[in-house]
């Protein structure tokens, strides 16, 4: 994009090339002007040209800043390698300390999303929805039985889910993990400022398949794509994102932790 002082310049250049035309021809007599004709004609046919590339140059330029201001005022649908990337690049800012994640296992985000190095990032908290692994598991059970004399790959969750539970995290990156014990409906997450306002929103759907031909769980994640709700390139999606924030949250607050999907545990460690 043209900087300020180029377009006026160039806005300048096209204005004093009309003056030079219009100077050009009343500064000689109308009755000479058919024979001066030949010799203006490569000056005037140059200064068109001019004044044509000017223009587009213009339509060009006003096109561009059109598009722009149209992609602030729609829902952007990236992939899931985009998601990927703004994901890293948010969490790496270090402008958003809570981090908010529909969840289903919890697999993508702690596998692919949240790199090694990012475990040591201070003043960050990730809040993270799973599933309860005891619904899974209840869930599994009955499906796989559906399926036990086929080849079909047996849907096998609730194990992964249990471990990310207990499994020690001695890491600098704060984590913190709830249960839903419905089934998995939203994907995504919520980026929320220092004033834990809820400020960038990646949001999609599971899939649900009844008896999935490749097997496993029924339901799907992938492909990974999302819908971007960016409420700091336009207010108007500040509304959108705090109604996200609040599905997060009356779901963080009715959900359990594990100690509560334990009892056990939580006498102790009371």
């Amino acid at each position: 994009m043209w900087s300020k002082t180029k377009k006026q310049g160039v806005i300048g250049g096209g204005v004093i090339a009309v003056v030079a035309i219009i100077i050009t021809i009343i500064a000689v007599s109308p009755k000479t002007w058919e024979d001066n004709f030949t010799q203006w004609y490569i000056f005037i046919v140059a200064i068109s040209n001019y004044l044509l590339i000017l223009l587009v140059g213009i339509l060009i330029s006003v096109i561009i800043i059109l598009e722009k201001k149209r992609r602030n005022f729609i829902l952007r649908l990236i992939s899931g390698d985009e998601y990927t990337d703004d994901f890293k690049k948010l969490l790496k800012s270090g402008n958003y300390p809570i981090v908010k994640i529909f969840g289903y296992t919890g697999e993508v985000v702690n596998n692919d999303l949240i790199t090694y190095l990012d475990r040591y990032c201070s003043g960050i908290e990730i809040r993270y929805l799973h599933r309860s692994w005891i619904v899974e598991e209840k869930d599994e059970k009955v499906h796989n039985k559906m399926i036990e004399h086929s080849k079909i790959r047996p849907w096998n969750k609730s194990k992964s889910i249990k471990e990310t539970a207990f499994k020690d995290w001695n890491s600098t990156l704060k984590r913190d993990i709830r249960y839903y014990e419905h089934q998995p409906i939203i994907k995504g997450a919520i980026f929320c400022d220092k004033y834990q306002k809820p400020t960038i929103a990646f949001i999609n759907f599971q899939k649900w398949v009844y008896n999935p031909e490749d097997g496993g769980s029924v339901f799907k994640s992938v492909p990974s794509d999302m819908i971007k709700i960016d409420s700091k390139t336009n207010s108007k999606f500040q509304e959108l994102t705090e109604r996200i924030n609040s599905q997060f949250e009356y779901e963080w607050r009715y959900s359990k932790t594990k100690e509560e999907l334990t009892p056990k545990t939580s006498i102790i460690i009371k």
